[in-house]
């Protein structure tokens, strides 16, 4: 009788985001990839295929050497094959092709001058998709680009139909001819390593076993579930999950077959073709969803019979853009720098290196983890978003230094364009220092504002949005729920965080028009419980004009629009021309209000600001009185004040370098607040500082036919 018998073929993949703080680094090092591969070394008949993206092997190479060090030792006795992919670890399905093509081959030569021995450079033919992210025109750019196979979750397959048992085996697909190898992940390899015992592995390996023995249960997953996961040290290391796992596959070689995929696509044919929709993995598809459809999934997924469950697959990646229009904004930046990019190469008819620096930039501001939001905070950080943001306006700032490099010093230009690709125009106004960016379909407010001295996003604030888990936050409080017993064991690491989930009904931007109702106080707007009594925060003004005359412009907007005292509404008119000088590091913006009625009428005004300088508490960031220079009695970012006929205030960030400083030239009540939201982590439930909400204010009586004016100036300088 012919033994049966399998092939495990294991991968595992190693990220961290960039921009993420260098003590992060070091804690995944120190209990995560070198223990890893320590424990992998004392197994030289456990192969793997292992991924690190190119940020974190960079860092590696030049901050912990003996990580590296095992890695060509293991790469030499041919017990671990290098895996590429995307050099910043981007979505690649939402990248330009050029860049798509370029990432991957940056790190596939970063590999090659790493590890190359003898004169010989390791075989480098599979790559890690980040996020498992899959749209059916990707295999023309990884073909293109060298990849001869990648990875993909095994629901994936079962979603266009496939049985499990088909789900052994690789396939090939293809994209205008281009031909590419996919595997699929094993999903209950993937649950069970390291989160049961080994024997289970085994035994479920036995159980997929075949006399003909080209059978392969394909696992490839991330590594930071060997050590940083929550627990997973201590499961790992200190109890010997690992080496008892490799012990107990040692134990059965004589049936299991332990190859890198590259070894295992040598060996076994492919099995047919296949083509696949867009995907990720199970969860990511879920966290893709609204909060309310994500809990109508789950509710779905507890009713449907197992048979069915995989035609349930939730939502899709790139309605992240749409959830969070934060993350449309800085992916919609990041394809027009790509834009730009190209444009100044095909101009200049050569890749100098000064655009190659640029290229850079540009790719390390694809990073994907400030793109989305799932188990880990991913768009909520704000270091993370800071870290891509700050790529772009520095590529921006480059390439805009490149195109005006024979002109006067005091340059302006203006773009008037569908710069977010919503179907409607935004005007950008961009200078040697700044770049405004301004949405009049969405309140006329200023919705990026990038100084370029210290590259950075000055106004970057997340809105405070529902999630599907705030839920079990609130469960956790209730007694009499059904589910407060599970919910009590959620990781909330601070006390009564529920008082903290309070949700925006527009998005956190500068210059958005309040009128309001008046019983309105600053702990209610700061809670959004107050009357709004104007229709003009998030709808759109007229464009009246765009007007430049050298280096300075004038955007002139008006809506016509109405405030409601009781319950009928009252016309109004509000008007604001924003005014830039290229030699200047103010901008200015003139309000009118005027009254078209022939009866008087009452109005609380309060434009909005919204700011993010990071750090609530740090002692280097604080708010100070611009007439003075000193700070205020309460000075940090998370104080919450108020202060009666003011006419100014600044922030100053002596970390970042930089001083904003606002002043207005009506005395009024001025109000401010911190904006946290609360997401969801590794580590459990947390509060994250998203930015500095201003709100200065003025109670008017407007009589018919007249008008009130106030001027903003807001200057921001390096300190």
């Amino acid at each position: 009788m012919t033994k049966r018998s399998i092939n495990l073929v294991l991968g595992i993949h190693n990220h961290q985001p960039y921009g993420n703080f260098d003590q992060v680094l070091e804690h995944a090092c120190e209990r995560c990839y070198l223990p890893f591969l320590q424990v992998l070394e004392r197994h030289p008949k456990i192969k793997f295929s292992v991924h690190f993206t190119g940020f974190l092997l960079e860092w590696i190479a030049g901050r912990y050497p003996e990580i590296l060090s095992a890695l060509r030792r293991l790469v030499a006795r041919a017990q671990v094959e290098l895996v590429t992919g995307g050099y910043y670890e981007p979505i690649l399905a939402t990248i330009p092709d050029t860049d798509k093509i370029g990432q991957v081959r940056k790190l596939t030569d970063y590999i090659y001058k790493l590890f190359e021995r003898d004169g010989k450079q390791p075989d480098v033919e599979g790559m890690w998709l980040a996020e498992r992210v899959w749209e059916p025109h990707l295999p023309r750019c990884l073909a293109i680009a060298g990849v001869k196979y990648v990875c993909l979750d095994d629901s994936h397959f079962k979603g266009v139909g496939m049985p499990e048992q088909e789900l052994l085996r690789s396939y090939i697909t293809e994209e205008q001819g281009h031909t590419l190898e996919i595997f699929p992940i094993n999903e209950k390899l993937r649950y069970i390593i390291p989160f049961d015992q080994p024997s289970k592995a085994i035994d479920y390996l036995k159980s997929v076993a075949t006399e003909s023995g080209d059978r392969g249960a394909f696992y490839f997953d991330d590594g930071e579930k060997f050590g940083i996961w929550p627990g997973t040290y201590d499961t790992v290391y200190t109890n010997k999950w690992l080496d008892k796992f490799f012990e107990a596959v040692e134990e059965n070689l004589d049936w299991i077959n332990v190859q890198t995929f590259g070894e295992y696509r040598r060996r076994v044919n492919a099995a047919g073709m296949v083509y696949l929709p867009t995907a990720s993995y199970m969860e990511m598809l879920e966290w893709s969803l609204p909060a309310d459809r994500a809990e109508l999934l789950e509710e779905a997924r507890k009713n449907v019979e197992p048979k069915y469950a995989s035609f349930l697959r939730g939502g899709f990646w790139r309605y992240f853009m749409v959830r969070y229009p934060e993350v449309n904004n800085l992916h919609k930046k990041m394809l027009h720098v790509s834009k730009q990019l190209e444009q100044t190469a095909a101009a200049t008819g050569s890749d100098t290196a000064a655009l190659a620096e640029v290229r850079d930039k540009l790719w390390s501001a694809q990073s994907n983890d400030a793109y989305w939001h799932g188990v880990f905070g991913g768009v909520y950080l704000t270091n993370l978003r800071t870290a891509n943001y700050q790529a772009l306006v520095e590529a921006e700032s480059k390439l805009d230094s490149l195109r005006h490099s024979s002109e006067a010093a005091h340059w302006l230009e203006t773009e008037t364009a569908d710069l977010d690709c919503d179907g409607k125009d935004e005007v950008a106004v961009k200078t040697e220092l700044f770049g405004y960016y301004i949405a009049p379909s969405y309140g006329g407010a200023l919705f990026e504002l990038d100084y370029k001295p210290r590259p950075f996003n000055l106004i970057d604030t997340l809105a405070r949005r529902p999630e599907a888990y705030h839920s079990k936050i609130k469960r956790k409080d209730d007694a009499g729920s059904p589910e407060s017993e599970a919910a009590s064991e959620l990781m909330v690491k601070e006390a009564d965080l529920d008082r903290y989930l309070v949700y925006d009904w527009h998005r956190r931007l500068c210059f958005l028009d309040h009128f309001l109702d008046t019983a309105t106080t600053l702990e209610g707007m700061s809670r959004n419980q107050y009357g709004e009594k104007g229709d003009f925060v998030n709808q759109p003004y007229e464009l009246m004009s765009v007007a430049k005359v050298g280096t300075k412009v004038e955007v002139g907007l008006q809506r016509k629009g109405n405030v409601w005292n009781g319950d009928s509404p009252t016309p109004l008119t509000v008007a604001k021309t924003y005014s830039f000088d290229g030699a200047s590091e103010t901008a200015k913006v003139l309000y009118t209000l005027t009254n078209p009625n022939d009866y008087e009428t009452t109005l609380w005004f309060a434009p909005e600001f919204n700011f993010n300088f990071l750090a609530p508490d740090a002692h280097d960031r604080y708010y100070f009185d611009p007439s003075s220079g000193k700070r205020y009695t309460s000075p940090s970012l998370n104080s919450q004040a108020q202060i009666q006929q003011a006419s100014s205030t600044a922030i100053a960030d002596e970390w970042l370098g930089v001083e904003l400083a606002l002043a207005w030239s009506q005395a009024g009540n001025f109000w401010r607040y911190p904006v946290y939201t609360v997401s969801n982590s590794e580590a459990g439930f947390e509060r994250v500082f998203q930015g500095s909400c201003l709100i200065p204010n003025w109670q008017i009586n407007l009589a018919g036919g007249q008008s009130w004016q106030v001027e903003f100036q807001l200057s921001v300088r390096s300190r």
